[in-house]
């Protein structure tokens, strides 16, 4: 008897889904789902830069930030959002309270710098880049000043700002803006629609948000030959469907959670090869981390000692055929330099 409905990847996303391997950049932003993935990434040692401008939950914001990296401008651009908060602090309304300055001018050198790095994927010259869209809410506030979206309100009162809820058709009309500069990139975009719950839009409301999202990102991926659509709102809601797969706050997906659903972007994204590459880092950084056992009066002994010390020899070994195999794909050198540091 089955006590789920099981969510098949291969039935769930588009016969031509984009192949990522080591050697592509991929560029993941959005909400705090997009940070998971992008992690993920960056652990397995793929080329990834994640949520290079802090969490940003709207697709307005998303596409202002990816427009102003395609087009190589700077944050002249957007100087009318620079504010100070009463603790003296300089935050921009466009990016994450992460990011932030104890005067404008080095908030505005940070920002700089992100927007460099971001240009840095979207200009490399390799033939295939990808980037992971992650929309998190249609709701979004508009600062009465200047009649614009923001992503981040910075805790700045509510009276200075309206909040709108975005139509599907805003949503498309605002990626179509991008989506030819995308094209020259030659980028292969997939959207996804976060499975994080807005509940301080009530869940009425944030059911209402969620399905415009979606419906949005289902036009766009019909639309686009290379926009594409990967279910992690279905895999969380359809297929584990289960509190217990919730975080303590009951709003995000748990660990156990997140390992499923990346599970599953592997099986969409990585093709045999590039997934036996990860598995064989994997373990080495198992083995890496491993720690020597103290006995019960606190001490390592020395038959210990130099069995861990001939252990962590065989692993550095191992990481340096590895660095060399694949000196094209992935960058060991930091932890070839730590391991061996830690060889007696």
């Amino acid at each position: 008897m089955d006590f789920h409905t099981e969510l098949h990847i291969f039935q769930n996303i588009s016969p031509n889904f984009p192949q990522i391997n080591h050697k592509m950049p991929v560029l993941s932003i959005g909400s705090c789902f997009a940070d998971m993935i992008g992690e993920k990434l960056a652990f397995y040692k793929f080329k990834a830069v994640s949520n290079p401008f802090g969490i940003i939950f709207n697709p307005i914001s998303i596409n202002k930030l990816l427009k102003l990296s395609l087009e190589n401008t700077f944050i002249d651009d957007l100087s009318n959002n620079f504010i100070k908060t009463q603790e003296n602090i300089w935050h921009h309304y466009d990016f994450h309270s992460d990011l932030y300055g104890n005067s404008k001018e080095i908030l505005d050198q940070k920002i700089k710098e992100k927007i460099k790095r971001t240009q840095g994927f979207f200009n490399n010259d390799l033939s295939r880049k990808t980037l992971i869209l992650t929309f998190g809410t249609a709701f979004v506030y508009l600062n009465n000043q200047y009649n614009e979206v923001v992503a981040n309100c910075h805790k700045i009162p509510q009276k200075n700002f309206t909040k709108k809820m975005l139509s599907v058709e805003e949503i498309i009309a605002n990626f179509d803006e991008i989506y030819p500069k995308l094209l020259e990139k030659n980028i292969e975009t997939i959207l996804t629609v976060s499975p994080v719950r807005h509940i301080k839009d009530t869940l009425v409301l944030n059911s209402v948000s969620k399905s415009i999202l979606r419906v949005a990102a289902h036009i766009l991926a019909e639309k686009y030959e290379k926009v594409h659509y990967f279910p992690s709102f279905e895999l969380m809601n359809d297929d584990l469907r289960d509190y217990r797969f919730y975080k303590t706050d009951m709003l995000h997906p748990s660990t156990q959670a997140e390992d499923y659903i990346w599970q599953k972007f592997v099986q969409a994204c990585m093709n045999t090869p590039t997934q036996a590459i990860m598995q064989v880092w994997e373990n080495l950084y198992k083995n890496i981390s491993h720690k020597n056992q103290k006995d019960n009066s606190n001490h390592i002994s020395q038959e210990k000692s130099k069995k861990h010390n001939q252990f962590l020899q065989k692993t550095l070994f191992e990481l340096e055929n590895l660095a060399q195999t694949l000196a094209e794909e992935i960058d060991l050198k930091e932890e070839i330099e730590k391991l061996r540091t830690r060889i007696k």
